[in-house]
């Protein structure tokens, strides 16, 4: 079975960490989620995976502000298409899911 692919370069990934996620304060978490984008989708493809308001379909919290914690918690979105369905019943395309948001 097809996996869902959000790391395509773990190297980039590590520098974006690096450089562009600012650290944790006190009581403070990442949040990361996955998102269905209907606008990257054609009006055909709507009516055929039925998204609806399917934002933030998969959420995960860190609390560790460490890169490994980070990276092994971007890798558990990674999954099997199937684990995730739409209205219609079936996996969300590729190419309308959002980036992980931090």
């Amino acid at each position: 079975m097809e996996t869902y692919k959000f790391m395509h370069s773990q190297e980039e990934l590590r520098w974006w960490w690096d450089y562009g996620v600012p650290p944790l304060k006190p009581n403070e978490i990442y949040f990361l989620s996955l998102s269905c984008r209907n606008k990257s989708l054609t009006e055909e493809e709507r009516q055929y995976y039925q998204c609806g308001r399917s934002e933030m379909f998969a959420k995960q919290q860190i609390r560790h502000d460490t890169w490994e914690d980070f990276l092994k918690r971007v890798k558990r979105f990674e999954v099997r298409r199937d684990a995730y369905l739409t209205k219609s019943g079936v996996p969300f395309p590729q190419k309308s899911l959002g980036r992980v948001n931090t």
